[in-house]
C-alpha cells in the first residue's frame, strides 16, 4: 500500500510504502520530508509521532461492537459512567465485513480492568462460517469506589467509619474495586495503608461462626430438637456444613442454620 499526496492537479503522487498492518506510526520529522519534496508544506500536531490508520471509514461498521464492551464493563462494575468507547480491528477487516454477524465477544475480567487492551470477537460470515477477529479498545470511564480514612490492620472488621466513598477514572486496576460495604460484614485479611483505593482482594466476609467459637448444635429426634453445646472445628456462614465437637469428645458434621447456630446432619 502506497502513502499518496494528491496534488492540485488531482493526481496521486507516491509518498512511501506502508506496511500491511493495520495501523502505522511515522515520525512527524520523516514525513515532513516526505512532502518537503514535492513543496507541500505541513504542520505538526502530533507531538512529534503520525499515527495511520487503515481503513478509518469502517468505524461506523464496528460502532455495534460497542454495545458489547461497554455491557461487559456494566457487568463488572456496579457503578460506572462511560464516556466513550474507541474500537480499532487489529488487521484489515475482510471486505464483505458487512455481511457478518457477531456471535460472541470475549472480554476476560482482565480486560475489563484497565481502560485498554484487546478482545477477540467471533463472527458468522455471509456462509455461516465462524472467524475470530481481534480489536483494541480503549474505554473513558470513571467509577465509584471506596478508600481507607485511616490505616486498617489485619484482622480489623470494617465499618462504615473506616472508609470514604471516592469517584476514580479507570486506568488499570491490580484486582476489582471494592464497590459495596455492609457494615461489620468484611474483615480485613492484608494491612491497607490510608487513603488507599481499597480492593476485594483485601477483605474477606466476616463468618457468622469462627473457628473454635462455642456454638449450640441443634440434634433432630423425632419431632423433638435437643440442643448442645459444641465447639467449632471450623469456621463458616449460613447453609455451609462444617465439622463439631460436642463437650462428650464427639465429632459431626453440621449445617450453619445463624449466628453460633447449627443443626447436626444425620
Amino acid at each position: 500500500m502506497l502513502l499518496s499526496h494528491i496534488s492540485p492537479s488531482l493526481e496521486a503522487v507516491p509518498l512511501m510504502r506502508l506496511p500491511s498492518s493495520s495501523t502505522f506510526q511515522i515520525p512527524f520529522l520523516r514525513l515532513e520530508a516526505l512532502l518537503t519534496e514535492h513543496n507541500v508544506t505541513s504542520v505538526d500536531q502530533s507531538g512529534g509521532i503520525v499515527t495511520l490508520r487503515r481503513h478509518c471509514d469502517i468505524t461506523h461498521d464496528i460502532d455495534f461492537l460497542k454495545h458489547s464492551v461497554q455491557q461487559a464493563f456494566e457487568e463488572a462494575y456496579g457503578v460506572i459512567s462511560i464516556k466513550a468507547i474507541t474500537l480499532v480491528p487489529q488487521s484489515v477487516l475482510p471486505s464483505d465485513f458487512k455481511e457478518y454477524t457477531l456471535v460472541q465477544t470475549r472480554l476476560s475480567d482482565a480486560n475489563v480492568r484497565n481502560a485498554q487492551g484487546t478482545f477477540s470477537a467471533i463472527f458468522a460470515d455471509g456462509q455461516g462460517l465462524r472467524r475470530t477477529l481481534y480489536f483494541r479498545f480503549h474505554v473513558e470511564a470513571t467509577l465509584t469506589g471506596f478508600k481507607a480514612k485511616h490505616n486498617l490492620p489485619n484482622g480489623k472488621i470494617l465499618t462504615l467509619s473506616d472508609i470514604e466513598s471516592v469517584r476514580f477514572a479507570l486506568e488499570s486496576l491490580p484486582s476489582m474495586p471494592l464497590q459495596e460495604v455492609k457494615p461489620d460484614t468484611l474483615v480485613v485479611k492484608q494491612y491497607v495503608r490510608e487513603n488507599t483505593l481499597l480492593l476485594e482482594r483485601q477483605f474477606d466476609a466476616k463468618l457468622l461462626v469462627q473457628r473454635r467459637s462455642s456454638v449450640e448444635a441443634l440434634m433432630q429426634d423425632g419431632a423433638l430438637a435437643i440442643g448442645v453445646r459444641a465447639q467449632a472445628l471450623e469456621g463458616g456462614n449460613k447453609g455451609d456444613t462444617i465439622r463439631i465437637r460436642t463437650n462428650e469428645g464427639k465429632v459431626f458434621q453440621a449445617r450453619i442454620l445463624s449466628k453460633n447456630k447449627v443443626i447436626i446432619k444425620e
